[in-house]
């Protein structure tokens, strides 16, 4: 009857995940599976916006099936806006809603089994679509001073 009563203990404290934490993180699937990540930061970026087609279909090719997981911290134009664009493709897409959704990400894509990829962020993976813009150079305008004095 020990056994019986630490099972029901468990299953009445709720429910059992193999490493929650990493699975919260990657919003309910598990590291060795995911393969492209986008922060919630450069979710927002165009330069993300404006590539990402290009990137999934590509992911495509390469991985299949795919599931495309979108956080609720993104703006909801924003959710919308990578829910078509998966769809478009034929990429499974569902917008996460957990109560503890505490993650990193603004998306996570993923597959149904592990492929163990070392490093799944966006901008290492695909670095050339973050290059940094030069910034302007202004010319140094004369003060009314100068103007007058000199």
């Amino acid at each position: 009857m020990d056994a019986m009563e630490q099972r029901l203990a468990k299953s009445a404290a709720g429910e059992h995940r193999l490493d929650p934490d990493q699975q919260r993180a990657y919003f309910n699937t598990f590291k060795e599976r995911v393969v492209l990540t986008v922060s919630v930061a450069n979710a927002k970026t165009s330069a993300v916006k404006t590539h990402f087609e290009a990137v999934l279909g590509d992911l495509a090719d390469r991985y299949q099936p795919l599931t495309l997981k979108i956080s609720p911290c993104l703006p909801t134009d924003l959710q919308l806006f990578y829910l078509k664009l998966a769809k478009g493709l034929g990429i499974t897409t569902c917008i996460v809603d957990e109560d503890h959704a505490h993650s990193a990400f603004g998306l996570v894509l993923h597959t149904d089994h592990a492929v163990n990829l070392p490093e799944t962020s966006f901008a290492h993976c695909y670095p050339q679509y973050f290059t940094q813009e030069e910034p302007v150079n202004q010319q140094d305008k004369k003060s009314f001073w100068s103007k007058l004095f000199g």
